[in-house]
C-alpha cells in the first residue's frame, strides 16, 4: 500500500505545481469512498481482518489509476522511463528533504519513547492524550504550505515578490494562531474532559504547556516552505539535528524530575529554538521583513483581547463554556471582517 501510494503521491505533485489541487482532492475523496464502501460491505458479509485489509490496497490502486487517467487527459501522457542523470539530480536535491522528514518523525516520537522508559504508562497516556490532541493543528500550516509552495518556488529569484507571498501566508496563519492559543489554554480542562473523560484530568496541565509549543510548531511548519522554495533544505536538517539533540538532553534532565510536565517543557524549548533559528536565518538571507507587520499583529491581538474580555465577563454566568468560546471566536472574526483587517495589505 505504501509503495503504490508513493507513486500516486508523486503524480499528485503535478496538480500542485499547476495550482490545480482540486484534482488531488477528488482523488482523495474517491479513495475514502472506496475504503468506506468496501469496508462496510465486507463487515456486513462477516469477512475477517485479512480480507478487510485488502480494501486499502484496492483503494490505493484505484487512486493511482485515477491520477494516471487525469494526467493523460488533462496534462501529458504518462509513461515509464529512466533517466540516470535526472534521477541522480533529483536524488541529490531531495536527499536533505527526505532526511528532514525522517528527523521530524524521530523528533515527534522521541519524547514519548523516553517518557515510557523513565515513567509509568499512566504518565505516557496523560502526555500522549494532550500531544495527539494538538497534532490536528499541524493541518493548518500544512495546507498553507501546499497552497503557497508552487508560487514561492516560482518567485524564488525575486526577493520582494517572495517576501510578499510568504508573509501573505503568515498573515492567514496569524489570524488563526493568535486567538487559538489562549482559547485552548483557558478551555484545556473542558476540552480534555469532553474528549477523553475525567480520568484524563492530569492531561490538562500538559495541554496547557504544549499549546505554547504548538504556537511555535505551526510557524515552523510554514517556514519550511520558504527554505524548500529557495533550495535550502540543508539548513532545515542542520537545525533539526540541533533540536533533536537538545530535546533528548532536556528530556533526560526534566523527565526524571517532572515526568510528563518535563517532557512538555522540553518540547516548548525545542520548538522555540527551531523558530528562533529559522526566523532569524530567513530574515537575514531569504526574505525582507515588512515594515508595517507590527500593525497587523497588533490588530489581530486587539481583536483577540476583545473576544477574551467578553469571554471572561460572561464565563461566571451559567453558560456552557465551549458554546461561549465559540460565540466569542465568531465575534473575533466579525471584528476582523467589519474593519477589513484581514484584507488590508499591511504585509
Amino acid at each position: 500500500v505504501g509503495i503504490v501510494g508513493s507513486f500516486s503521491l508523486t503524480l499528485s505533485t503535478v496538480y500542485r505545481s499547476h495550482e490545480l489541487m482540486q484534482y488531488e482532492t477528488l482523488g482523495n475523496v474517491l479513495e475514502k469512498i472506496v475504503i468506506v464502501g468496501l469496508a462496510v460491505l465486507l463487515l456486513v458479509k462477516g469477512y475477517g481482518v485479512i480480507v478487510f485489509s485488502t480494501v486499502f490496497l484496492i483503494a490505493v490502486f484505484i487512486k493511482l489509476a485515477y491520477n494516471i487517467y487525469v494526467l493523460n487527459a488533462r496534462f501529458f501522457p504518462v509513461h515509464v522511463d529512466f533517466d540516470y542523470f535526472k534521477s541522480r539530480m533529483l536524488l541529490k536535491s531531495s536527499f536533505f528533504l527526505g532526511l528532514s522528514v525522517f528527523l521530524s518523525m524521530v523528533y515527534n516520537k522521541i519524547d514519548i519513547v523516553m517518557l515510557s522508559m523513565m515513567q509509568s504508562m499512566d504518565d505516557v497516556s496523560w502526555y500522549s492524550a494532550s500531544y495527539r490532541l494538538l497534532t490536528f493543528t499541524s493541518i493548518i500550516p500544512t495546507i498553507l504550505v501546499i497552497s503557497f509552495l508552487p508560487q514561492l518556488s516560482s518567485s524564488a529569484r525575486d526577493k520582494q515578490a517572495l517576501s510578499r507571498l510568504f508573509f501573505k501566508g503568515i498573515k492567514y496563519l496569524l489570524v488563526i494562531v493568535i486567538p487559538m492559543i489562549p482559547y485552548i489554554y483557558f478551555l484545556a480542562e473542558d476540552i480534555i474532559t469532553i474528549i477523553f473523560g475525567i480520568k484524563y484530568a492530569n492531561s490538562v496541565i500538559a495541554l496547557k504547556y504544549l499549546v505554547f509549543a504548538t504556537f511555535a510548531q505551526m510557524f515552523n511548519i510554514f517556514f519550511v516552505s520558504i527554505y524548500v522554495a529557495t533550495n535550502r533544505q540543508n539548513r532545515i536538517v542542520f537545525i533539526q539535528v540541533i533540536a533533536l539533540v537538545t530535546n533528548v538532553i532536556l528530556n533526560l534532565v526534566l523527565i526524571p524530575r517532572l515526568s510528563y510536565v518535563g517532557a512538555s517543557i522540553a518540547t516548548i524549548v525545542t520548538e522555540g529554538i527551531i523558530l528562533l533559528y529559522i526566523t532569524s536565518y530567513a530574515l537575514k538571507n531569504i526574505i525582507v521583513f515588512p515594515r508595517r507587520a507590527h500593525l497587523y499583529i497588533g490588530k489581530i491581538s486587539l481583536a483577540t483581547l476583545i473576544g477574551l474580555a467578553i469571554y471572561g465577563l460572561l464565563s461566571p454566568l451559567k453558560i456552557d463554556q465551549i458554546a461561549l468560546a465559540v460565540g466569542t471566536i465568531i465575534f473575533y472574526f466579525v471584528i476582523l471582517l467589519k474593519f477589513r483587517w484581514i484584507e488590508k495589505p499591511e504585509f
